[in-house]
């Protein structure tokens, strides 16, 4: 940052830099435009917000709600350009937005979603209300296909991890949701063919925003918008048909393609729910 930018004009940048939704293209070079002290500085910013809150934040409705978006900036784009961004529609004053994760891995745009959601955080927390960040951890447990399966079973995520059936998540962990008072759960980080997934006769939602999954998947992307009614509306994007580069014409484009491919491999990406998964046998790292 330079030193004659305060901070509140340093993210105001940021934000006014990369929140496109309309007219947003990927940058045809791999230069970022923040240096590495300037983006350490946003880190910290954050940081001192987000410790500053209590662990349960309490949102009041309507909120948008956004699953994973690991890396695929161009989807977030879309939603926003879709259905309201924080400052283009001016929608922040009387709705909040949540993101469950994940931001980064896989797609080519990490730094870039990563970067402007911590800048609206800092901007916004400032001004009107705060963005609020969740982040659940991958388990080690998700939901079965469907809901007449009651138990657990073996999870292709791999070993040491299960699938729960509707009887362990209704009534499992000392009857969680009873006891809780809790009416619906939303979770992240598992993706889902048609952006969004009940489970539990409602009471649990699988949510995924990015679309194409890794380039491979061809699923659908969603948010949820809750309503002062505690109304769940699904808000979907279909992906978009892929774009002809060719290396000839394209270079950049080609060794970019190939980096992230390179990448994929060694970080294999979370199987797809409702994709057939291969048979499991005693012998697969998925029995535990």
């Amino acid at each position: 940052m330079s030193d004659d930018l305060s901070p509140n004009v340093f993210n105001l940048q940021v934000v006014a830099h990369l929140l496109k939704p309309r007219g947003w293209k990927p940058p045809v070079r791999r230069q970022f435009f923040l240096d590495c002290n300037e983006i350490s500085e946003l880190c910290d910013s954050a940081e001192r917000i987000f410790t500053s809150e209590p662990t349960v934040l309490q949102i009041k409705a309507p909120v948008k709600i956004f699953g994973d978006l690991p890396g695929q900036f161009g989807d977030l784009m879309r939603l926003f350009d879709e259905f309201g961004a924080p400052s283009t529609t001016r929608d922040i004053s009387y709705i909040d937005y949540l993101f469950l994760g994940d931001y980064v891995d896989h797609g080519q745009h990490s730094l870039e979603t990563i970067t402007l959601r911590l800048a609206l955080k800092v901007y916004v927390y400032k001004y009107v209300v705060s963005l609020n960040f969740s982040k659940f951890y991958e388990s080690r447990s998700d939901p079965i296909e469907n809901d007449s399966v009651e138990r657990l079973r073996p999870n292709a995520r791999g070993p040491g991890l299960v699938t729960f059936g509707v009887s362990d998540y209704m009534f499992g962990s000392n009857h969680f949701l009873l006891n809780s008072y809790t009416m619906l759960i939303v979770r992240a980080h598992e993706c889902v063919m048609d952006g969004f997934e009940r489970f539990a006769q409602g009471h649990l939602i699988t949510l995924f925003s990015a679309t194409n999954y890794c380039g491979t998947t061809n699923n659908t992307g969603a948010i949820l918008v809750l309503g002062r009614d505690l109304v769940v509306v699904p808000k979907l994007i279909h992906p978009l048909p892929p774009a002809f580069h060719s290396p000839k014409t394209s270079p950049e484009r080609h060794i970019e393609d190939t980096w992230m491919q390179e990448i994929n491999a060694n970080r294999p990406a979370t199987p797809t729910r409702g994709r057939p998964q291969v048979a499991n046998d005693r012998g697969s790292l998925a029995w535990i």
